[in-house]
């Protein structure tokens, strides 16, 4: 007999084989199958929060390969309160750390802001309809409430920017005529201090530096006034009524009066100032200096331009 060892497997028995030249032949000594011999578990596709994943190993003398499933994660969910704000919604938020996923509950509406004293008491955001308590005795020349200037002149005192002070610590002067500048710069601040359009400046008497550089430049560009010449403003000339209501009007974007009934007989149509006083008396911004005249050409003064203003902007 010859023998022959077939070697054993990692799924098969090994043997020998003992053959006779005559044909005949037995089986004897019989091996087990090895089995397999796997490596280390390795994650070929990696599971989600929402999908499954696969790993796998291999037989180190075969190579046969054996794949299991690897369960879904499921999201892990981390909650992170936001807490609402005087102007934005509270919530929780909850993100998964592993995918990023979130969703919110528990919403919560903005608290809305809490002024006190014209700020915020939680956020510090000042209060837009805030006006400041004004001191009665600051201007010895208004402290009558009756007075028809008396609130616009505290308004304008108060107001940001402030549009004027008075004429010394104690004194406003409201019967103190008010000049082109003084008009001009306080209608400027009362718009809230806009750019010139154009910086180019063509009067000699409006110099770099004075307080009214900056509104005569945006006054004449919006077209409010021209100067009296082409290279004169005449800052100090003193404004007239007719002057003052136009450069409102002209602010106002020259808006049409709703009626044409006029009462004055020194305002006539064809003025310059003509539409400019009939919107003013129906807007309630002046009246007539009597029933029958408005006295355009009288000198505006500085408690006449700043009741003007204060009515115009409660229009």
């Amino acid at each position: 007999y010859t023998a022959v060892v077939t070697a054993p497997t990692c799924t098969a028995k090994g043997y020998t084989t003992y053959t006779c030249e005559c044909g005949d032949s037995y089986v004897g000594d019989e091996v087990d199958a090895l089995g397999h011999d796997y490596g280390e578990w390795v994650v070929t596709k990696a599971a989600t929060c929402t999908a499954m994943g696969e790993e796998s190993h291999t037989c180190s003398r075969c190579g046969t390969k054996e794949v299991r499933v690897i369960a879904a994660l499921d999201h892990d969910y981390q909650a992170v309160v936001t807490a609402p704000t005087c102007t934005e919604a509270g919530f929780t938020a909850h993100t998964c750390s592993r995918c990023g996923d979130s969703y919110k509950t528990d919403e919560v509406a903005a608290l809305g802001h809490d002024f006190k004293d014209g700020v915020c008491t939680r956020c510090g955001a000042a209060d837009p309809d805030y006006k400041p308590p004004v001191d009665p005795f600051r201007f010895d020349d208004v402290k009558d409430s009756n007075q028809y200037y008396y609130n616009p002149v505290y308004w304008a005192y108060e107001h940001d920017p402030q549009i004027t002070k008075g004429t010394s610590d104690k004194l406003f002067s409201p019967e103190k005529g008010c000049t082109r500048a003084q008009v001009v710069t306080f209608l400027w601040r009362a718009m809230g201090e806009p750019e010139p359009k154009n910086y180019e400046n063509p009067f000699k008497d409006v110099k770099t530096g004075q307080y009214y550089f900056k509104a005569v430049l945006w006054a004449v560009g919006e077209e409010i006034t021209n100067g009296t010449s082409k290279d004169t403003f005449d800052p100090e000339k003193t404004c007239t009524r007719a002057q003052i209501v136009t450069f409102l009007w002209r602010a106002a974007g020259k808006p049409e009066p709703a009626s044409s009934e006029n009462p004055f007989g020194d305002v006539k149509s064809g003025e310059y100032y003509y539409k400019a006083v009939l919107w003013a008396v129906e807007k309630k911004i002046t009246n007539g200096t009597t029933p029958k005249a408005f006295s355009p050409n009288d000198t505006c003064t500085r408690g006449q331009v700043v009741t003007f203003l204060f009515r115009a902007d409660q229009n």
